[in-house]
């Protein structure tokens, strides 16, 4: 998803990585975790394309298999593995309610 600034589209993209890690986390690992401050989003000054930026905290740093999933997913969404078009599906795929991106 490119962007021209950040903004609006910045915290529903966000919305949107919220609802897709905890969604991987709670398949994963059976457990419900607020990770909303372990990252956020902003936009690349230079290509102009929204990133996922981890903040990752000593919780998940030290828990060795959440640090490598979020670290993975992560990347996924940066490099355009995973795009808002396939959270989205994945997000219905599993009946979890998605808010209109």
């Amino acid at each position: 998803m490119e962007l021209p600034e950040t903004g609006s589209c910045c915290k529903d993209y966000k919305a949107l990585v919220d609802q897709y890690l905890l969604m991987n986390v709670r398949n994963t690992f059976g457990i419900e975790l607020p990770i909303a401050d372990e990252y956020f989003v902003t936009l690349n000054m230079i290509s102009k394309k929204i990133i996922v930026a981890k903040t990752f905290s000593d919780t998940v740093i030290e828990n060795q298999p959440l640090h490598y999933l979020l670290n993975s997913l992560i990347h996924a969404i940066n490099s355009g593995l995973v795009k808002s078009d396939d959270m989205i599906a994945e997000l219905a795929a599993e009946n979890t309610t998605v808010t209109n991106f």
